[in-house]
């Protein structure tokens, strides 16, 4: 009968150590999951670098800018006009409108209003962003500067263009006629097409409003009522609290490995040792084999959850956070791989003393063994 308990210990044992070996990898990615995602500091600095590095400001301007039609009723080039502009020129373009301060500041008051919501019994975060400055901007130096980046960005005209100049002389100083052409139109001196891009940016800036209230956007979206928001932020906070207590998940089959399979201390180091051992090898290589996995469930659902001018920038903070997410599980794994290897060679100790108790006669004394 003591045979069969003692066989049915050791089952258990061996169960709880192969949960063990589940749980780490699971623990360890879930708890700095919790950690970059709920932390306001590491979200700030991961969206502000993805801001500063996407080229965020054409899929803006393109989104906010007015359409004017020609006399013929066709649609006018200001949209071909941004999207003629090249990466670098878009680059400028974002230093004169968007200086980095500025983002800076967006990204915190956003960032800091979010997580207040988070831990306030408010149904709506509060969210205000302040556009003013890019009005001012646009109207301002600054405007003229994107209009000279604009006007030296354009080509030549062509003898298409030229014919047209020809054919209609007298529109030639329209924004309609000058933003159709999309090129260097001799006829015109560049002071006087470049004013007629400043124009055009006025134009713009008059259509930004001064202040975006995401609460109200919030509010008066569909499918997100009040009690859908509080339900999504109790288990916004259930999800938080989860990730915090998951490492008590591997340190309680620990237990209950040593509870029914240790009886000495050499047998902890091997009860131990080898599932912390095998849980941290396979947490340490999942960082390695399947990085690009892991940014792919963080950004599954992106394109469907926010407005497509913002993807481009959501999925480039999903990779950075990813990246942050596997660095700190792969450093981890390592730490959690070295206890494991301590415990086996606590438990390789224990054998060679008793190895040597043997072989001599005595007993090793506690000092010894410990």
């Amino acid at each position: 009968m003591k045979s069969f308990f003692r066989y049915v210990s050791k089952t258990l044992a061996v169960v709880f150590a192969f949960f063990v070996m589940l749980s780490i990898p699971l623990s360890l990615m879930t708890f700095n999951l919790g950690r970059v995602f709920f932390s306001p500091r590491v979200i700030k600095e991961v969206s502000t670098q993805a801001i500063m590095e996407t080229d965020l400001i054409s899929p803006m301007v393109n989104q906010m800018s007015r359409e004017y039609p020609d006399a013929e009723g066709e649609e006018p080039g200001l949209k071909k006009l941004f999207e003629k502009l090249e990466t670098s020129e878009w680059r400028q373009i974002k230093q004169v409108i968007l200086p980095d301060a500025l983002i800076n500041e967006w990204v915190e008051n956003v960032v800091d209003n979010l997580y207040g919501w988070l831990d306030s019994e408010e149904s709506y975060p509060q969210i205000q962003i302040d556009t003013s400055l890019i009005r001012q901007r646009l109207k301002g130096e600054q405007g003229e500067k994107v209009a000279g980046i604009i006007f030296q960005s354009l080509p030549p005209c062509g003898e298409e263009e030229l014919e047209e100049v020809v054919s209609d002389p007298s529109t030639l100083l329209e924004p309609e006629a000058v933003l159709g052409l999309l090129c260097k139109i001799p006829a015109v001196p560049p002071e006087s097409q470049i004013r007629i891009y400043e124009t055009v940016l006025e134009r713009i800036a008059e259509e930004i409003p001064q202040e975006v209230n995401l609460s109200t956007e919030l509010k008066n979206s569909e499918g997100l009522g009040e009690e859908e928001l509080l339900r999504a932020k109790e288990m916004i906070r259930a999800v938080r609290l989860g990730s915090w207590l998951i490492l008590l998940l591997p340190l309680g089959f620990l237990f209950l490995v040593a509870l029914f399979g240790v009886r000495s201390l050499a047998g902890l180091g091997g009860w131990w040792g080898v599932p912390i051992i095998v849980g941290s090898g396979i947490s340490l290589g999942s960082t390695y084999v399947y990085p690009r996995l892991v940014y792919q469930v963080f950004a599954s659902d992106i394109p469907g959850q926010i407005p497509s001018v913002l993807q481009t920038v959501a999925l480039k903070a999903m990779e950075q956070l990813s990246r942050v997410v596997l660095l700190r599980v792969r450093w981890q794994s390592s730490v959690s791989l070295l206890v494991g290897l301590a415990l086996l060679g606590l438990m390789a100790l224990v054998w060679i003393l008793k190895r040597n108790k043997r072989s001599t006669g005595s007993e090793p004394s506690s000092e010894q063994i410990l």
